[in-house]
């Protein structure tokens, strides 16, 4: 039991009361699916049962929406967690910035029922995603394995213009990549960790070999974030204040590796003549391989200075900003054409996107997102289970906050990574316990 010495550890003697609750990570695996964990598995895969009127609905959409209510009277105290109310609070405050601006810019109804569903439904999704979850390993495990096999199905099935065409980077990379590491870790709990550091590297190659530079980067990044975090988590005491400068640098020499990998194989030929010239085009300018992939960065932030208050409405059009970045990506000696497919702004980023149709309070909810996760990654002590998963997700966040755009199947995919690190930040405090000696097991299936 906790005593005094045990400082404020040892003030939260429910914490102390888990322990007799949880079980161990074999018996978690051999437990028979319950309704929940059954739910929790079928609901995501559905994704690929699609409606589509003035945007794109999937039955996980509407499932999860249905289930609100209920899980709500079930749960609504798992809601008291300062991190989870402090989203859902800055996640209604972007809904109603955005519904004030779409009425100061008078969008056109079609726009503003996507914008306003957009929102709606991530703060919905993300409520009822964490109240399922529960704090259980096996049950983040099981929706993210149905995320996976209903993306793949969406893909095969439904392939949207872009899936058509590359396959793999579009549709089959991120479920593929997301349910070997999530098995691996799952395999992994209460063993050695090097089957998910092994899973995280190898898929880090299947990616480079695909030419998928993001993914690959991040498995890659994640690999060494959570070799050298369980490292150091064990030797906390020795290392001390050099634990942080350790992981930071072992997070910098992935990505260098990986960019020397990469640039070695174009050189090479191995991922062929197309990646080739994409690689000679994005490069040739002066902003590099960076803004060379992601020339929306000029479109959005000037669109962004003109309006940074109050943004521009959902689905925001306008031929200049796509014809600005055009203009200024050939005075940057980049070559390629930009075509633009319509008249929508370019942004290509959770952030941009939100701040360009919603004003600042939308870019104040993923920059809120984006310093959670960074603390989580921060805080973490090695010892969480599942720590190569969430460190993917984490990264996987950063990226996509920054540059890739949001919308569709990110609904219940991003919103189940927003949870994912929630419960990184739970699991780091009750590894603090454990380390204290107020609890005797992680907590991994209450």
């Amino acid at each position: 039991m906790p005593t005094q010495s045990d400082g404020n550890l040892g003030a939260d003697g429910a914490q102390a009361t888990r322990a007799s609750l949880v079980i161990s990570p074999i018996d978690a695996r051999r437990t028979p699916l319950g309704v929940g964990d059954s739910f929790v598995l079928i609901v995501p895969m559905l994704q690929f049962i699609q409606f589509h009127s003035v945007g794109t609905l999937f039955a996980t959409d509407l499932i999860l929406l249905a289930a609100l209510p209920v899980v709500l009277a079930r749960g609504m105290n798992r809601l008291r967690n300062r991190q989870v109310a402090t989203i859902l609070m800055i996640g209604i405050a972007w809904f109603f910035a955005q519904v004030v601006t779409d009425i100061l810019r008078d969008s056109p109804p079609e726009d503003y029922l996507r914008g306003w569903s957009k929102i709606g439904l991530t703060v919905t999704h993300f409520t009822v995603i964490w109240i399922l979850l529960r704090n259980s390993a096996r049950r983040f495990v099981l929706y993210g394995v149905g995320v996976c096999i209903g993306g793949a199905l969406s893909s095969l099935i439904f392939p949207n213009e872009f899936q058509a065409t590359d396959l793999w980077k579009f549709g089959l990379a991120l479920p593929t990549t997301l349910a070997v590491i999530l098995v691996a870790s799952w395999l992994s709990l209460g063993r050695r960790k090097s089957l998910v550091l092994f899973a995280l590297i190898g898929m880090s190659g299947v990616n480079l070999f695909m030419n998928l530079r993001s993914l690959g980067l991040i498995c890659l990044v994640a690999a060494g974030y959570s070799y050298f975090c369980m490292q150091a988590g064990e030797k906390r005491r020795t290392l001390g204040e050099l634990q942080i400068p350790i992981i930071a640098t072992a997070v910098l020499l992935s990505v260098f590796g990986f960019q020397k990998a990469y640039e070695y194989s174009i050189e090479c030929g191995w991922l062929g003549s197309a990646a080739l010239d994409k690689y000679s085009t994005q490069q040739a300018g002066e902003g590099g391989v960076l803004l060379g992939g992601r020339s929306e960065i000029l479109s959005s932030a000037k669109a962004i200075m003109d309006s940074p208050v109050i943004g521009h409405g959902s689905w925001a059009k306008d031929p200049e900003y796509a014809a600005l970045m055009r203009e200024r990506m050939v005075e940057l000696g980049y070559k390629d054409k930009f075509d633009s497919r319509d008249d929508l702004i370019p942004t290509h980023s959770h952030l941009f996107g939100a701040w360009v149709e919603a004003g600042i309070v939308g870019a104040l909810f993923w920059l809120w997102i984006l310093k959670l996760v960074v603390t989580a990654l921060w805080r973490a002590t090695g010892s969480e289970p599942l720590l190569p998963v969430f460190a993917f997700m984490a990264f996987l966040l950063c990226w996509d906050i920054l540059f890739s755009p949001y919308g569709a199947e990110r609904r219940f995919l991003t919103t189940y990574f927003i949870a994912g690190i929630v419960l990184l930040l739970s699991f780091s405090r009750d590894a603090m316990f454990v380390k204290a000696g107020v609890m005797n097991h992680m907590p991994l299936d209450l």
